[in-house]
């Protein structure tokens, strides 16, 4: 956990793109399955 502060900063932009595009890719096929009543 000592390594990860410096490398946080650095990959802080790469790893909250990744997880707003996952949560958008979930939350896409949460209104599919339900306009689909899945």
């Amino acid at each position: 956990m000592t390594g990860f502060s410096t490398t946080k900063t650095r990959g802080a932009s790469c790893k909250s793109k990744f997880k707003y595009e996952l949560a958008m890719v979930i939350h896409r096929a949460i209104e599919k399955s339900e306009s689909t009543n899945f």
